[in-house]
């Protein structure tokens, strides 16, 4: 399981989202969350005829 927190980089507080304060910590870093892909876009990739191999190239340039 993965939880999403509140941070305050102000007063350094980690809260979640009732607001009760799990801890103080200044100088945290934020860092983008990728989210799980539906295989939507795969669907609609094969079925215009994209071939496996040129999804496995998309997907290690970082377009899929």
């Amino acid at each position: 399981m993965k939880i999403a927190l509140n941070y305050d980089e102000r007063t350094g507080n980690v809260t979640d989202n009732k607001g009760s304060l799990i801890l103080r910590w200044m100088g945290l870093e934020e860092f983008e969350i990728q989210e799980k892909q539906d295989g939507k876009e795969i669907i609609q990739l094969v079925s215009l005829g994209v071939s496996p191999d040129d999804l496995i190239k998309l997907k290690e340039n970082g377009l899929l």
